[in-house]
C-alpha cells in the first residue's frame, strides 16, 4: 500500500509550520522543524516552493499509479499493481484513493497545526470522522476482519487526537497571573 504517501507529506509541510520563540515579548517566527531558520525570508520561500513541489509530486504518482491499477483492475490483468486493491470489495478498488486522501489530511493537520492549537482537535475528528462515513458507508474490504479493524484504527486516530490535544495543551508555557 501507498504507505510513503504520509512521511512525505509530514515532512515536506513541517517546512511551512512557523513557532513564534519561546522568549517573553519577542516576536520573531521560526520554522518548527529548523529553529534557526526564520519564517517569512527568502530560504522559507525557497523551502515552501520545495515542499509544494514535492506534494505535486505525491498527488501525481499516486494519481498515476492509481489509473494504472484502475485499468488494470478493469481489465481483469494480473498486474503487479494488485496489492493496491485486491483486499477491497469487487468495484470498491478507488476506495484506496480515499484513504491516501485521509492520510494527506492527517499529514496536512499534524504538520501546520500545533497540537495545543484549538484547530487540532476539531480538524481531526472532521479527517476521522469523513474517512468514518465513507468506511461505513461501503464496508469495502472483502472480510469483515479486515473491515473490523479499519474501524478500530479510525476510532483510534480520533482517541490519539484527542490526547495529542491534551499533551499539548498540558506542555505549553501558562501565563502566571498575579
Amino acid at each position: 500500500q501507498s504507505t510513503w504517501v504520509f512521511p512525505v507529506t509530514q515532512r515536506s509541510l513541517s517546512m511551512l509550520s512557523c513557532a513564534a520563540e519561546p522568549v517573553s515579548g519577542a516576536h520573531t517566527l521560526w520554522i518548527t522543524a529548523a529553529p534557526w531558520l526564520r519564517c517569512g525570508g527568502r530560504t522559507y520561500r525557497a523551502m515552501q516552493l520545495i515542499a509544494a513541489s514535492a506534494l505535486v509530486v505525491v498527488v501525481l504518482s499516486v494519481v498515476l499509479v492509481f489509473r494504472a491499477a484502475i485499468r488494470d483492475a478493469r481489465a481483469r490483468v494480473a498486474s503487479p499493481l494488485q496489492f493496491l486493491y485486491r483486499s477491497y470489495s469487487p468495484g470498491l478498488y478507488w476506495i484506496e484513493v480515499v484513504v491516501v486522501i485521509r492520510r494527506i489530511a492527517i499529514a496536512a493537520v499534524t504538520s501546520v497545526l500545533p497540537f495545543s492549537s484549538g484547530a487540532f482537535l476539531p480538524t481531526m475528528l472532521a479527517v476521522a470522522s469523513g474517512a468514518a462515513y465513507v468506511h461505513y458507508r461501503w464496508l469495502p474490504f472483502r472480510t469483515r476482519t479486515n473491515n473490523r479493524v479499519e474501524s478500530m484504527g479510525l476510532f483510534g486516530l480520533a482517541v490519539c487526537s484527542a490526547l495529542a490535544q491534551m499533551i499539548g495543551e498540558l506542555s505549553t508555557p501558562r501565563k502566571a497571573y498575579s
